[in-house]
């Protein structure tokens, strides 16, 4: 296993961004507002040396505030420091060495973790440690950096590999799969997760837009290496969004197309709602796996398996580019319904790697052609000349067509394609993408 290094400080002092320099990409949104990282975000990275390692970006400290919210968030910090094997205590050189910083230092002397004093925003070659406060807090590992121009950065990274020489085992990660969990504010992502987890990993608060940053955790599944992503709650379009609103659903749509497989969690005790079929356009655009999970189960006056069914039906007749999904009801609060989604992610997976031969296809596109004939177009009926399948993860199979108007060929028969490979070779829970290009003979 990697060893792991926890990333604390108060608000605003740039930790997210200090993660995201560390792993040279911007994986963790960042603002100039405080408050924007509340829950546990998890991140591997790999050095230039070999080593790997599993950063825990957290949000910030904050004592004595009397906010139930700022006690939650600082309670996701003492599993963090508990968690590492190393933190990095991160503070504004801008600012100075604030009282908080001081609590801090004191509260991170009762552990026997080893910290790096990390002083950020050390934006130009002037700012330096001389003649700043930052030693009386009493670190032996002190370094001046600025996160957002990458500078002193690898500094960085030699002293921590100095201090964890050895990280883990030496053996490589597995290869990882993306499960995303998404939905609009308020229907129960988090608690998903937590549930999952057997931890409190992300808050849950009753009001809605607690989690503003992708919670990023690891676990396996059916022998299988996950990375497990719950998304902010995604909002209908409104004028007068905050910044940190609109972040957060650009990263949502991003993390949403880098992932294998997405939960589409919906409200059961609500109807249907725009933003419902909004987000599942999205997925289906990603071209990612999908579960569709209905949830709050316990709290609906009465729950059979006729009940579901027609849930079922109702979801898909209002949302028909679905109809390939597996739907199932849950309680995320009471455990209910979580084995099933696990067995579902192993069917899916199963299809999502598939690979059909040429063979098989030929033969299959020889019957269906036979049996429905592509319509004409331009007043010439296209002639199928090469169909094969391009690649799994996701499926996406080609067809190469001797017509000078490929584009024209209707939907229809494209779906009725589609359909028919789903139906034929058992491609459960997974889209299938099908591209038509015009094929040239000499």
């Amino acid at each position: 296993m990697s060893k792991t290094i926890a990333v604390i400080g108060r608000p605003n002092v740039g930790k997210s961004a200090l993660v995201n320099a560390l792993l040279n990409r911007r994986e963790v949104p960042i603002s100039d507002n405080p408050g924007l990282t509340r829950d546990r975000n998890y991140a591997h990275f790999e050095t230039s040396s070999g080593n790997e390692y599993l950063l825990i970006d957290t949000g910030g400290l904050i004592f004595n505030s009397g906010d139930t919210l700022n006690d939650k968030v600082n309670l996701q910090a003492e599993v963090a420091i508990d968690q590492a094997d190393l933190i990095l205590f991160v503070t504004d050189i801008k600012e100075g060495c604030m009282p908080v910083d001081e609590e801090i230092a004191d509260k991170l002397r009762k552990t026997s973790k080893p910290v790096i004093l990390v002083v950020n925003k050390a934006d130009s070659p002037s700012l330096t440690l001389a003649g700043t406060d930052f030693y009386k807090l009493g670190y032996k590992n002190i370094i001046a950096v600025s996160a957002l121009h990458k500078r002193n950065i690898y500094d960085l990274i030699e002293i921590f590999e100095k201090l964890m020489p050895s990280p883990g085992d030496g053996k490589k990660e597995r290869h990882m799969h993306t499960l995303c969990i998404t939905g609009k504010p308020n229907v129960g992502k988090s608690t998903l997760l937590n549930t999952l987890l057997g931890q409190e990993r992300v808050i849950v608060d009753e009001k809605p837009g607690t989690t503003r940053n992708p919670a990023r955790s690891y676990m396996d599944i059916n022998d299988d290496r996950w990375r497990i992503i719950d998304l902010a709650g995604l909002h209908r379009k409104r004028r007068g969004k905050e910044v940190e609103e609109i972040i957060s659903m650009v990263v949502a749509r991003k993390e949403i197309e880098k992932s294998d497989v997405c939960i589409l969690m919906l409200d059961l005790t609500k109807p249907l709602t725009f933003q419902d079929k909004r987000i599942a356009s999205w997925i289906i655009e990603s071209s990612s796996a999908v579960i569709v999970v209905g949830n709050k189960v316990d709290i609906t006056e009465e729950y059979t398996s006729e009940i579901a069914e027609a849930y079922r039906m109702g979801l898909y007749a209002e949302m028909p580019y679905l109809n390939f999904a597996p739907f199932i009801m849950i309680s995320a609060k009471e455990g209910y319904g979580l084995k099933k989604i696990f067995s579902e992610l192993k069917r899916i997976m199963e299809s999502y790697y598939k690979v059909i031969s040429d063979e098989e296809l030929g033969a299959l596109i020889k019957k269906l052609i036979k049996k429905r004939p592509p319509p004409p177009v331009a007043s010439e009926r296209p002639s199928v000349i090469k169909f094969y399948q391009k690649h799994p993860a996701p499926p996406v199979f080609n067809m190469g067509v001797k017509h000078h108007r490929v584009d024209k060929i209707p939907q229809h028969w494209k779906n009725y394609i589609k359909n028919s490979i789903r139906k034929e070779f058992g491609f459960y829970g997974v889209p299938l993408e099908l591209k038509i290009y015009r094929e040239r003979r000499k």
